[in-house]
């Protein structure tokens, strides 16, 4: 006897999976394997963060990661787990570099470690698949402007800016940056010499530094945040070009303004630089 009805029962049910798409997240448990997974398909990671206490990090597993269009759409990205707690050292060293407020905490991250998005908690499936959409969306957006900022359209190299400073990606941002000043192309934007000043601290370049939070401070209608922000930076850069009386002398200038928001962070900082 032939045995169709079995053949027939197993093309309806492979035509059914791949119509439904797929029926549970696919977890990588290999940190290296992702990011080779990644760079290959040009995707991004969504990592789970999660503890074995974690009450949310369980509901997540039962309520949101068994959502279709969750399961769906974690197809676009390289997914894989990890355990701060028990995990190897390779994985809690990559997720080290992020700020972790909790658990559960879901990273949407490039083989790099750029961070694309974050949701902290937990979320029903509908609005975690919103999260994952947007999330695509940003990528996208970068991806087509970035082809026509590699072709010299500088507009499209502000946009690009503006997006990876929104979304905290300062790495990404400040190559951009130096692209600009190289082709003496930079707008007069605070934004820009905030995220410029902050490269040139983070490499001891304290007088570039210094002289990047002042051209903040010199333009008129800044933000107050931004302004004395870029005032306690310019500060703090000033210790170390000109030495501990000018920097406290700078500082004590503008802790005790009416608009300074981080008067009690200057404080900490003029105690901090008078002991040294």
């Amino acid at each position: 006897m032939k045995k169709y009805p079995f053949f027939l029962t197993l093309v309806l049910f492979l035509s059914s999976a791949a119509l439904f798409g797929a029926e549970a997240i696919q977890w990588e448990k290999d940190l290296s394997v992702v990011l080779k997974n990644a760079e290959k398909k040009n995707s991004l990671i969504m990592i789970h963060l999660y503890t074995d206490w974690c009450h949310w990090c369980k509901e997540l597993d039962k309520r949101t990661y068994t959502h279709k269009r969750v399961i769906d759409l974690s197809e676009k990205f390289v997914c894989i787990r990890i355990n701060p707690e028990k995990d190897g050292k390779d994985k809690v060293d990559f997720v080290k570099q992020f700020d972790i407020p909790g658990f559960p905490t879901i990273l949407f991250v490039d083989n790099r470690g750029a961070l694309y998005g974050k949701i902290g908690g937990f979320l029903e499936g509908e609005a975690y698949a919103k999260e994952m959409e947007a999330v695509l969306k940003i990528e996208k957006s970068i991806r087509d402007l970035m082809e026509k900022h590699e072709k010299g359209d500088r507009k499209s190299t502000y946009k690009l800016i503006d997006i990876m400073y929104e979304r905290e990606l300062y790495g990404e941002a400040i190559k951009l940056i130096l692209v600009l000043k190289k082709e003496d192309a930079m707008p007069d934007e605070p934004v820009y010499y905030f995220i410029l000043g902050n490269h040139y601290f983070e490499n001891k370049a304290y007088n570039d530094a210094y002289n990047s939070f002042m051209r903040i401070m010199n333009k008129k209608g800044v933000d107050s945040e931004l302004y004395y922000h870029a005032a306690y930076l310019a500060g703090y850069s000033l210790y170390f070009v000109e030495g501990k009386k000018e920097a406290v002398a700078f500082l004590k200038k503008y802790k005790n303004h009416e608009k300074n928001p981080y008067t009690s962070i200057y404080a900490r900082l003029i105690q901090y630089l008078e002991s040294q």
